[in-house]
């Protein structure tokens, strides 16, 4: 018994702080796609105990979709900071619970209930001041979760506020801390989100490095040089593939006056990563009579964690994008693909482009062949129709489709994307399969990657508009691509020529 009353204490704190969460002058409103203020939308705050605990806003098995993208913008603003939370949703809602929280500690919380009149995918604006010393530092976690017609959203975005004394732009860059964020909404992979430093700076690179922790030992696990641009964030993807252990990244910037590893160099929080599943360990103390209560004590508790969709034994997608390299234009449009299926498919997906024209290489063989018999999904984008008439299929893998295609029932799905500029044709070997044309079909393409039905309007999102312009500019440059310049010879017999000239005596 002395388990339930540690959990019971643990979970119910006596005490609330809110007050070190967004001191004073917060807002959170709702916004139609187009900015405008959202009218008949409500706000309720709550700071009570038992909501704080909860480890999941929605007990089920099915949260497994994305909420949307969110943007956190943090400005100086004279001896506090001010940060600008902007949640663009990918999925209908009616009801949102927004709760930001002091990461890993259960006294420190604070929930929003946001309601409106209709199923819509309207934006969410959470603005505050952070004043004082409690909060600079700390992580701090904000989740986003929703329900429309029984199918669940939700979204992690790890954080720390900067001391505002480093975060000013009279700070230099040896001394100037950076702000970013982590979301880890899906646990194989985590996603940093870099604040560009102002042009003032002149950065030509952030430098981000990637640790693990693990019994108090630190591993660095990869270092890349990300090319500075000014725009909403400066992205990097990491895939833990759910090992365990306590991620963070420690991000510097390069410039001019700053070469590389002398610039301040500022650490993230740590987020914490475990394996899917969770043990359950009950000591049996007592008495056989006491058997019968501790079996249904367990048979609750299992269930418990059963419906808490973050420690499910959820299977992981393993995407695998076939594509046969041709004009860069083609090539940007099969990574903004990739994109749109990491942005809008379920949490536990992972994907990995495979370039056909290197499968024959050793390293790249083995990795094909082990990617495809791990893999879930087998996307094969059409090539253009200015390329020749080979499809880039190597003899491997058009073996292992083949036999894919001859069974009766597979949990392997096999997707063609056609392209405005591809070739009209797609392989014999792939004409089972099931065929999109994008964008005309985006939805129903990004529905294979779910296990529900999912009804979004995708067109305002950033990331479907990205794809449709590089779609765009692609079907064009192929078009140029095919226009043969015609060549006219013309001949003008009554004018001397030049060998007329010289033949002349």
């Amino acid at each position: 018994m002395m388990l339930f009353i540690v959990l019971l204490f643990v979970c119910y704190p006596l005490h609330i702080y809110s007050f070190e969460i967004c001191n004073e002058n917060e807002t959170i409103q709702c916004r139609k796609l187009n900015n405008n203020l959202r009218d008949n939308c409500y706000t309720e705050v709550s700071i009570s105990a038992e909501n704080c605990c909860l480890p999941n806003f929605i007990r089920s098995d099915h949260v497994k979709i994305d909420f949307g993208d969110v943007f956190l913008q943090l400005e100086q603003e004279t001896l506090h900071n001010f940060l600008s939370m902007n949640i663009y949703p990918t999925v209908e809602w009616k009801k949102a619970l927004v709760k930001l929280s002091e990461y890993g500690n259960y006294q420190s919380c604070k929930i929003f209930n946001v309601g409106k009149d209709d199923d819509s995918m309207d934006l969410l604006k959470y603005d505050c001041n952070w004043k004082g010393i409690e909060g600079i530092e700390k992580p701090f976690l904000l989740e986003i979760s929703s329900e429309y017609n029984s199918q669940y959203a939700h979204k992690k975005i790890l954080f720390s506020i900067p001391d505002s004394v480093y975060f000013r732009n009279t700070v230099p860059p040896t001394k100037r801390q950076i702000f970013s964020y982590i979301d880890f909404t899906n646990a194989n992979r985590i996603i940093l989100k870099i604040q560009p430093l102002p042009e003032i700076y002149k950065v030509s690179h952030y430098k981000v490095e990637v640790f693990r922790e693990k019994e108090k030992h630190s591993l660095m696990l990869d270092v890349r040089l990300l090319a500075a641009e000014q725009g909403k964030s400066i992205d990097f993807e990491y895939i833990t593939y759910s090992e365990e252990g306590d991620y963070y990244f420690a991000v510097s910037v390069i410039a001019k006056s700053c070469p590389e590893d002398i610039c301040f160099k500022t650490f993230t929080p740590k987020v914490h990563i475990v394996r899917k599943g969770r043990p359950l360990v009950i000591g049996i103390v007592g008495a056989s009579f006491l058997i019968p209560f501790v079996l249904f004590s367990l048979y609750l508790w299992n269930h418990k964690y059963r419906n808490q969709g973050e420690f499910l034994n959820e299977p992981i997608q393993k995407v695998i994008v076939l594509f046969k390299p041709s004009f860069e234009k083609h090539n940007e449009v099969v990574q903004a693909i990739i994109d749109c299926i990491e942005s809008f498919s379920e949490p536990e997906t992972i994907v990995d482009r495979i370039n056909l024209t290197k499968v024959k290489e050793k390293s790249v063989e083995k990795f094909c062949s082990d990617n495809l018999i791990l893999s879930t999904h087998i996307v094969y984008v059409n090539p253009p129709y200015t390329d020749d008439d080979s499809s880039g299929l190597d003899y491997m893998t058009f073996n292992f489709i083949k036999e894919e295609t001859k069974k009766n029932s597979s949990d392997r799905k096999l997707l063609v994307v056609r392209l405005p500029y591809s070739k009209k044709d797609v392989p014999s070997i792939l004409s089972r399969a099931a065929h999109f044309d994008l964008v005309h079909d985006f939805p129903a393409f990004i529905n294979s990657f779910s296990s529900i039905d999912v009804q979004a309007d995708y067109s305002k999102l950033p990331t479907y508009m990205e794809l449709s312009k590089k779609i765009e500019v692609a079907n064009i440059e192929a078009d140029n691509i095919n226009v043969v310049p015609e060549i006219v010879v013309t001949e003008d017999i009554d004018e001397p020529k030049e060998l007329d000239g010289l033949i002349q005596t």
